[in-house]
């Protein structure tokens, strides 16, 4: 079957293209992940659930995920596979699967494993969605924890540049489980115009911390925090949908949109 995806110089462009955008699928030169550009020709919003790097207990900073450790490259009819190899990880190895499950929606697939015994404690991996068109600057962010230990790992020096900047975090209690019980809703994102929105859910039993900015427009979840071992596996699932400008979101159709998420199985392809 011929593959949905177009190769270009540094990305993959997806055929069936909206008529108000096209979407690619970049992994050179900037965070591996989905990127948006609106038919007018402005420059392309993104990334859309990127993976920005993987972190654990005792590396003072997460690495990235670029080109330098990406060691394969895999398109399978609609789905986009990449394989990344971090240096000094302890042959540990990171695959990101990214493919369209529905009318401008996609989902990502992040799935990490290890040759290691005892070596990789509290194993995070950071997916990232920005709709800023410029770097972002230091700023308000709310913050929500699955428990005392996702919020102690937030402090551990792991994310040491960002907590030393002037940006200021506000527990959002009516997500962390630090005040109630954890619902993990979806959030909307929404461009510095008032465009693209994106609605973007990771399933709740993946979040380990979430960072959304006062603004909404960037959104940071950590995932997984558990210790690896050789032979297990983690296998995160992740959503995002470009809303158009006359739809009306509202707590009902994002409540229906994420239950239909929740309940599909988990896909195992190999």
């Amino acid at each position: 079957m011929e593959s949905h995806w177009v190769e270009s110089d540094d990305s993959l462009q997806l055929r069936s293209a909206h008529h108000t955008g096209c979407w690619s699928l970049r992994w050179t030169g900037s965070v591996p992940g989905l990127y948006w550009a609106n038919i007018s020709g402005q420059p392309a919003t993104g990334p859309i659930l990127g993976v920005s790097g993987i972190a654990a207990e005792g590396y003072l900073e997460p690495v990235e995920l670029t080109s330098k450790n990406l060691t394969q490259l895999e398109v399978v009819k609609n789905r986009v596979d990449l394989y990344y190899h971090p240096e000094s990880w302890h042959e540990t190895q990171i695959r990101l699967s990214w493919w369209p499950s529905g009318q401008d929606q996609f989902d990502l697939m992040t799935e990490i494993s290890t040759r290691s015994v005892g070596m990789l404690k509290a194993v995070e991996l950071c997916i990232y969605t920005t709709l800023t068109q410029w770097k972002e600057s230091d700023g308000k962010w709310f913050e929500a924890f699955r428990d005392q230990e996702a919020a102690m790992r937030s402090t551990d020096g792991r994310d040491a540049s960002w907590f030393n900047s002037q940006s200021v975090f506000q527990p959002e209690d009516t997500e962390s489980n630090l005040y109630k019980i954890n619902s993990w809703l979806p959030v909307l994102l929404v461009g510095s115009s008032g465009y693209p929105k994106i609605l973007e859910t990771t399933h709740p039993d993946d979040i380990s911390r979430r960072y959304r900015d006062f603004g909404c427009q960037s959104l940071r979840t950590w995932t997984f925090g558990y210790d690896m071992e050789r032979g297990v596996v983690f296998r995160g699932r992740h959503r995002c949908r470009l809303v158009q400008n006359h739809e009306i979101v509202n707590s009902n159709s994002v409540q229906l949109w994420q239950n239909e998420f929740i309940s599909e199985p988990l896909p195992l392809f190999r």
